[in-house]
């Protein structure tokens, strides 16, 4: 993948690292606020080394080009034909002066002067400025594609940790989805269960008290609490209705009974023979 490289003005030198420090602080923090979310919208770090510069996110730019921020101190050098570590250190209109008249006055015998170097096997070598401008670029073009690198490989991470957490819920979700069904299952068999419990104990109650016609004769006992040792142990009525859940309303020679009694409270008269 190639880039394009542009710059664009931003401040002052000031202002310009304070940004770079609110930047780097916005990316190291946990707990992103919405100022820093706006930061990282708006800004990006590039790291080379020891160099740090701020730079336009990839997903704001357009065919893949990485554009710089730029103090006002260098605007106008990304396109210069001076190498980029030179570039670095020029941060005044007066030290692209003295850059400017130290080329000057070196002529161009000193421009056409080959350097010597030494090669990794010992043997020296002699290359030219311009091999050198060119060595230059082709380093920081490097820096740029293994920072890119990492950057993917951050984010083919935490795709990989995005992906495993989905994962997790999903099985998180499963269990509890299994055990929901287990309690609705539980919850129908113990309905079961007590309404074949009420019907066994309706049909014992009716086994042990068989239901009373109307107009049939019965007793009611009189607590103790509520007679006095001349009164009767038991009043004697008449059921005068029957309501749909077997109750009994009763019926006395003093008139009908205010509140209705089930099928255990009452006893039938038996016939004298």
């Amino acid at each position: 993948m190639r880039f394009k490289v542009n710059s664009c003005s931003i401040t002052n030198e000031e202002n310009y690292e304070q940004i770079v420090k609110e930047v780097m602080g916005a990316k190291n923090k946990t707990k992103k606020t919405s100022l820093d979310y706006r930061r990282l919208k708006r800004y990006d770090i590039l790291t080379a080394g020891t160099i740090t510069k701020l730079t336009v996110p990839l997903h704001r730019s357009n065919n893949n080009e990485v554009k710089r921020y730029l103090p006002k101190s260098q605007l106008g050098l990304a396109g210069s034909a001076l190498p980029t570590s030179v570039v670095e250190k020029l941060f005044s209109e007066e030290d692209v002066e003295k850059i400017t008249r130290d080329v000057a006055e070196a002529g161009s015998s000193e421009v056409e002067k080959p350097v010597e170097v030494q090669s990794f096997t010992g043997e020296k070598k002699f290359v030219e400025n311009e091999d050198i401008a060119k060595t230059a670029k082709i380093q920081n073009t490097r820096e740029r594609r293994k920072a890119v690198c990492r950057d993917e490989a951050r984010f083919e991470h935490k795709q990989t940790v995005l992906h495993e957490k989905t994962n997790n819920i999903k099985e998180e979700y499963s269990v509890l989805q299994k055990v929901h069904l287990n309690i609705q299952k539980n919850q129908l068999l113990a309905i079961s269960g007590l309404e074949e419990q009420a019907i066994r104990m309706k049909m014992h109650s009716d086994y042990k008290f068989p239901p009373i016609e109307k107009g049939t004769t019965v007793t009611i006992p009189v607590p103790d609490v509520d007679r006095s040792k001349g009164d009767l142990r038991n009043l004697i009525g008449i059921v005068m209705e029957v309501t749909p859940d077997s109750f009994y309303k009763i019926g006395t020679k003093t008139g009908a009974l205010s509140n209705l009694y089930s099928r255990s409270q009452i006893a039938p008269c038996s016939a004298r023979k």
